[in-house]
């Protein structure tokens, strides 16, 4: 079962001492950030049209919040005790293996002063989603270093990624003889720091700097989605030395990373569309963002500080479809049903049939890895209704006054993106048409009660983002803020979080600003509604 905050619990404030400090007089609160000063009213009621929210941090997340997943640890350990199996040699080379000694806090590979040797390292297992990082010092004219992707069993191709003489190279090793995928020069360098990115269908090589920038370096095709390979293959370090050659490794690990951005926030909700808060973090799906190409990305579980905004991953989601593939979908919705102790998922099949799918599960899906089977959702615009590679961002949630379970998203008509909000029995459909909203260009949409008053969001053209009236979609107006998040599609992510008595609205997007390709992008903006609803009882009796 999982443990959620009541709806009528206090939160934590959600601006951090850092950035306000907050004053009570006259019954009105004071938010003070490092922009201006801005009234937070609290009000008996409130009209979102009326609102303006207003932008208390932005944070570019490129890598900083992981997990990690395997590694060599050299930090107060010692290596090599007898009776322990410590680093494992894969691999079939026909050369000799390279010997280890460990030194300090890194392990020194090298050879005698008559042969050479070549080995790789198994680290940990693969998995078609996650980081490899390596980390060599000391290597000169003719050594090489870098890392391997191998099957356990030591049959068929090798992917390698090998930094030598001045150059770094991806190449296919085999019975076959080898290929070359891809190559960068790189100049001569005594230090040597990798990141490959597995996406699924390719991977992506990266430069670490000791400056701390990560300078993406070019991407290869190599399809390894299948589910299985995370049993069947693994990861490891390549060393090949010559005579009496030595590289020190520092550091390997493997890492389920929040990617280049994080994007398409979806709050994870509860089955009566509040937001699920634990510990004073809310939990958001976002996907996870990668490069070029819309496969590059990938769904991420975070948990956001309610008052402090500070990201952290959590876990993952990855999707199958029954073909043994494992599908990095994107901008899901996961809601926890309490009363059958299950979280509820709806998510778009980006780069695939992009549409609507469903899956659910018992298991905690805040946490951890995680993949599920899904299928096509029954709803009007489905891809096996005929209505093509066009639905995506599904919100969803259990009306009780209708008795009814309410879906919106955005399907495309007539070139532009319309919303829609459908009703079923069940969940999981088939879905019924409701509604269709009068105006075009939609993203992002969110169904999301401020001040006791339920709408259906959407992101529009430029800044504007679009109120709907709750269930006719008749648009309202828009709402408006102060300070810009980048423009261009952003989601109206609004979240109603308590606040003592009250209950305030925080503002979840993101930009489109892209570092490594077209789909690179997610800075994360976050933003307070200027004002805060003070919430009633159901005997309809002020809260003080």
């Amino acid at each position: 079962m999982i443990k959620t905050y009541d709806k009528k619990m206090i939160s934590d404030s959600l601006l951090t001492p850092a950035t306000r400090t907050l004053i009570l007089a006259a019954g009105v609160f004071f938010c003070v950030s490092h922009h201006e000063a801005a009234a937070q009213t609290p009000a008996d009621s409130l009209s979102l049209t009326s609102m303006t929210f207003v932008r208390q941090s932005f944070a570019r997340n490129f890598y900083n919040s992981s997990k990690v997943m395997s590694s060599i640890n050299m930090d107060g350990a010692r290596l090599f005790l007898p009776d322990a199996a410590d680093v494992v040699l894969m691999g079939g080379d026909s050369t000799e293996a390279v010997t280890m000694r460990q030194d300090g806090r890194t392990l020194l590979l090298g050879t005698p002063a008559d042969r050479r040797a070549a080995s790789t390292l198994r680290v940990g297992a693969f998995h078609p989603y996650l980081c490899y990082e390596a980390r060599f010092s000391g290597v000169d004219d003719g050594e090489t270093a870098g890392i391997d992707f191998a099957a356990n069993d030591g049959s068929g191709t090798v992917i390698r990624t090998v930094y030598s003489r001045g150059r770094i190279v991806s190449y296919l090793t085999g019975a076959d003889g080898t290929k070359e995928l891809a190559s960068k020069d790189v100049g001569q360098l005594g230090r040597v720091a990798l990141r490959v990115q597995y996406t699924g269908v390719r991977f992506h090589v990266f430069m670490l700097r000791d400056d701390g920038e990560a300078r993406l370096l070019y991407s290869a095709e190599r399809d390894m989605r299948r589910a299985d390979t995370c049993t069947r293959f693994s990861f490891g370090v390549r060393a090949e030395l010559p005579e009496g050659g030595s590289v020190r490794l520092e550091d390997a690990r493997s890492l389920l990373a929040c990617g280049t951005g994080q994007a398409d926030p979806q709050v994870v909700q509860l089955k009566d569309g509040s937001p699920l808060i634990r510990d004073g973090r809310l939990y958001v799906c976002m996907t996870t963002r990668g490069f070029e190409r819309i496969c590059d990305s990938w769904q991420g579980v975070y948990s956001i500080g309610t008052d402090s905004y500070d990201l952290r991953l959590e876990g993952a989601l990855f999707f199958g479809k029954g073909d043994g593939l494992m599908y990095g979908f994107h901008a899901t919705k996961m809601v926890y049903d309490e009363d059958a102790g299950r979280f509820l998922v709806m998510t778009t099949t980006h780069d695939d049939t992009h549409t609507l799918a469903f899956c659910s599960s018992e298991a905690d899906l805040l946490h951890g890895m995680h993949y599920l089977e899904c299928e096509e959702l029954p709803f009007p615009h489905s891809y096996s209704n005929g209505h093509g590679f066009n639905t995506e961002d599904p919100d969803f949630f259990f009306d009780s006054d209708a008795g009814k379970w309410r879906l919106a998203y955005c399907a495309l008509k007539d070139g532009s993106y319309v919303t829609y909000l459908c009703e079923s029995d069940n969940w999981d459909g088939p879905y019924r048409q409701v509604a269709e909203s009068d105006r075009n260009n939609n993203t992002g949409i969110r169904i999301t009660t401020v001040g006791g008053r339920r709408h259906v969001l959407s992101g529009g053209p430029g800044t504007t983002f679009y109120i709907y009236d709750y269930p006719s979609l008749r648009c309202l107006g828009t709402f408006s803020q102060q300070f810009p998040n980048g423009g261009f599609r952003g989601w109206p992510t609004i979240v109603p979080v308590p606040y003592g008595n009250y209950e305030r609205y925080l503002w979840i997007t993101f930009d489109r600003g892209a570092q490594t390709g077209r789909y690179s992008y997610g800075t994360l903006y976050f933003y307070l509604g200027d004002r805060m609803w003070r919430r009633h009882d159901p005997d309809g009796n002020k809260r003080h």
